[in-house]
Parts: structure tokens; sequence; C-alpha cells
């Protein structure tokens, strides 16, 4: 029997990580959009996806956070986060 390479993965190995812009005047009331910038409140949402167990993480803050839950959980082996290359963090990159 061969395997794919997502039933190889221990759980909490393999991430797939989304970032999303949520300050858009285009598709956000004047209201809510002021209330965001007034209250310095987060920009960004990001989404994390274990690839093997499906479990995803959605939060308003910094994708540390998540690794150090891991950790503190026992997740102790090599963690692999890949991104989606989002306009969020990688528009104008000379690397892409």
């Amino acid at each position: 029997m061969i395997l794919t390479f997502y039933e190889a993965l221990l759980p909490f190995q393999e991430f797939q990580l989304d970032t999303k812009h949520l300050l858009d005047k285009n598709s956000l009331t004047n209201d809510v959009y002021n209330h965001l910038v007034k209250f310095n409140l987060p920009q960004y949402e990001w989404n994390i996806i274990d690839v093997k167990t499906r479990t995803i993480f959605t939060a308003y803050s910094f994708i540390i956070f998540v690794v150090l839950w891991w950790r503190a959980h026992n997740v102790r082996h090599k963690i692999s986060i890949r991104v989606d290359n989002g306009e969020e963090f990688c528009l104008g990159s000379e690397r892409l």
C-alpha cells in the first residue's frame, strides 16, 4: 500500500495559513471602518489548518501564539507552515 503525503504526516506537523485583510473600505460601512481605526483593532485575520486532522484555528492576533499553544500541549516535532502568498504579506516581494 502506498501512503499519500497527508497519510504519512503526524497530527499538527504540516499547516496551511491563510490571511485576510479586515480593514477594507469597500466591504465595511464607514462606521465599522472608523471604529476599527479609532480603537486600533486588528487589521488582519488568519486561519491556520492542520492538513492531517483538518483542525482549524482562527484568530486576530499573531501566529506565534498558536505555535506556543502546540508546544504547551507537547507537540515537539518540527512544524511546517505554508502561506497562501496573499497580498497582505507578499505584495511587492522580490522573491515571488
